[in-house]
């Protein structure tokens, strides 16, 4: 559901737009003030002890270049995150929240954390991928050894 936002918000990044690019009818809709009080009243207790951790360091990877290689894993992610694979977008949608959260904060510790358990995750997915596929085809080669006979 959110992959093809994601794919496209990582995109404009990897290419080094320095603000996202949103149709006008993403820009004009608003959250009414009640709905934004529950949000708040949910997310600043968390983002609270969150920002205990994160805080604006290595700002060499959280540079201009750097956003542009966080983009690309990003673009990455999102798209690993678009695959049909069971359980196969918490690790990938991890990632890209820590990466998020280190370019809002400008922490080139955590953008470089992100990085690493993203690569892991799109190894991982890519695994289990061709593990879905092998026992596909090998599915399919006994299905048509059975139909012949």
């Amino acid at each position: 559901m959110f992959g093809v936002p994601l794919l496209i918000l990582t995109a404009q990044l990897f290419m080094g737009r320095s603000a996202p690019w949103l149709p006008n009818w993403v820009r004009d809709r608003s959250l009414s003030v009640s709905d934004l009080r529950k949000v708040i009243a949910v997310v600043v207790p968390k983002l609270e002890k969150v920002e205990k951790l994160v805080k604006p360091r290595l700002a060499v990877v959280t540079s201009a270049w750097g956003r542009v290689a966080l983009g690309g894993m990003g673009f990455l992610l999102a798209a690993t995150l678009s695959l049909p694979l069971p359980l196969g977008n918490a690790l990938p949608g991890l990632a890209l929240a820590v990466i998020g959260l280190a370019l809002l904060e400008r922490d080139g510790v955590a953008a470089l954390s992100g990085l690493i358990l993203g690569a892991f995750s799109v190894a991982l997915v890519t695994l289990a991928g061709a593990a879905v596929a092998a026992a596909a085809l090998i599915m399919v080669e006994h299905l048509v050894a059975w139909a012949i006979g």
